[in-house]
């Protein structure tokens, strides 16, 4: 089944690349997602899509949705006008000419089926109002981080690649937030930090302070054994 994942994935690389191709692609679950690009939503079950790309344009072809045109964006993102379409998105770099940082709610195989990490409570598609919230807690995250030294901020813009949304541990008011945080990091995804919706900019910039001691972390353990209980 995962393998099902390396066809969109080489798609979207040639894409990034400027490499034309023509390719039949499968849409599982009612999904074609094209990693840093979006989504094609395509409905219900197994549905083939033939794509094909060039002069930067990709053209999407499936039975659901007919013919959906999409233009790639310079580093992060893809538009189309089809309400198939759901561009990937990402939150503004941390510091200005810093990279963009990608909020990963797309990709079906963005953590395995079942993780092994207590306390995750399994990933969250974002609608348009949460995206919002997270982008507003992540607007004062930089200076949230920058109370704790410059090494902080440092820290996160230098080991920061993707965040991945997770559903909430509690319930909430329509509309809201829902209380609760929890937050995980995986040895596999190096720079990946799976968290649910931040309260604020001074609960974002915790986790990320704690979450990247953990990339640290696993980055040392993948270097040399630390301990051999």
């Amino acid at each position: 089944h995962a393998l099902a994942h390396l066809a969109p994935l080489a798609a979207a690389a040639a894409v990034r690349a400027g490499v034309p191709f023509r390719l039949r692609l499968t849409a599982t679950g009612g999904t074609l997602a094209l990693p840093t690009l979006g989504a094609l939503r395509t409905g219900h079950g197994t549905v083939p899509v033939d794509a094909h790309h060039s002069g930067g344009r990709l053209v999407l072809r499936a039975d659901g949705p007919r013919t959906v045109t999409v233009r790639p964006q310079r580093g992060h993102g893809a538009w189309a006008a089809s309400p198939a379409w759901r561009a990937a998105h990402a939150l503004p770099p941390l510091l200005p000419g810093g990279h963009p940082v990608p909020l990963d709610d797309l990709d079906p195989y963005r953590v395995p089926h079942h993780p092994d990490q207590p306390g995750f409570t399994g990933i969250t598609d974002l609608d348009d109002l949460a995206r919002k919230r997270w982008g507003a807690a992540w607007s004062g995250a930089a200076a949230a981080l920058g109370h704790g030294g410059p090494h902080r901020i440092s820290e996160a813009v230098t080991l920061l690649r993707c965040l991945v949304p997770l559903a909430p541990p509690g319930g909430g008011a329509a509309g809201e937030p829902p209380p609760g945080s929890c937050s995980g990091t995986r040895r596999e995804a190096f720079g990946a930090v799976l968290s649910s919706e931040p309260p604020d900019a001074a609960g974002f910039a915790e986790t990320l302070v704690h979450e990247t001691q953990h990339i640290k972390l696993a980055a040392l353990a993948a270097l040399t054994p630390l301990h051999h209980a």
